[in-house]
């Protein structure tokens, strides 16, 4: 079958066009929108002072990441910190700085420098 017509067949058929476009543009952030994210962690803000956030397999474009750098100071979070499976990167928020440090790993969720 002719390439033109199986993407033909695929768009005619298809129901979930926003994962179609995603795997094309390598983008997943449409899974947890920031409205999502600011909706749910507004409940808990008091249970965030002084404390270090982890997120494992983000990086600088999560709308995790975005979040809580937006709201680190109203947070008073005492650092951020993400791994980038992707990037191979670890980000880290002091308050003052992002800093970037290159993984000697993966940055796979389970590997052992990201656990």
């Amino acid at each position: 079958m002719p390439e033109d017509l199986d993407n033909l067949t695929i768009k005619k058929t298809s129901k979930n066009d926003n994962l179609h476009r995603a795997l094309k543009n390598k983008n997943d952030e449409f899974y947890t929108l920031y409205a999502d994210i600011e909706k749910e962690c507004k409940n808990y803000i008091k249970f965030f002072e002084n404390k270090r956030i982890y997120l494992n397999c983000d990086n600088e474009n999560s709308n995790f990441w975005i979040y809580f750098l937006n709201n680190f100071t109203k947070f008073k979070l005492k650092s951020l910190t993400a791994t980038s499976l992707s990037r191979n990167k670890l980000y880290t928020e002091d308050g003052i700085n992002i800093i970037v440090t290159p993984l000697n790993g993966t940055g796979a969720f389970d590997s052992e420098e990201c656990i």
